[in-house]
């Protein structure tokens, strides 16, 4: 009797209870061909989050178009194709932002996006909460110049 008081104490319930898998662990893939990180990571300036703006419709069109590159300028129909008959309503008062299509890799459905410049290198960062596979999302940035590269990385967290 008191070896099962003494084991009942020292071994911890929920190695003799059955739990559910998907709620300590997550399998979802994290790999996607578009990550790239930089070899230095420099603070460098951060653009206006009301000047990055994930794109609503036609994903996939997005994906193709930017094909092998990751960044490209994009025109006024390509604007309104890709954020919908509003756009002109979103473009920064001004002659200098150009829309550039933007790789990004999301690593949930709704991620909060960081984008930043260093040097002439564009970082675009995505980071979500909840257990999803990494996908491919480009994103419309409005910029005053091209970006010479574009890293992108993403993080989730259970």
């Amino acid at each position: 009797m008191a070896l099962a008081i003494l084991l009942s104490l020292v071994v911890p319930p929920a190695i003799s209870a059955e739990r559910p898998d998907a709620q300590f662990q997550c399998d979802a893939t994290t790999r996607n061909e578009w990550l790239a990180s930089p070899s230095n990571v420099d603070e460098g300036e951060k653009i206006d989050p009301a000047l990055v703006r994930p794109i609503s419709s036609n994903i996939k069109r997005a994906i193709a178009l930017l094909g092998d590159r990751s960044a490209i300028p994009l025109t006024h129909g390509q604007l309104v194709e890709f954020m919908g008959t509003k756009a002109s309503e979103t473009i920064p008062p001004g002659d200098q932002y150009h829309a550039y299509l933007v790789r990004a890799v999301f690593p949930t459905g709704r991620p909060t996006l960081n984008v930043r410049w260093s040097g002439n290198d564009l970082h675009v960062f995505a980071a979500g909460l909840g257990c999803a596979p990494f996908t491919k999302h480009p994103v419309i940035v409005f910029l005053t110049r091209e970006p010479a590269r574009v890293f992108v990385t993403a993080s989730a967290a259970l």
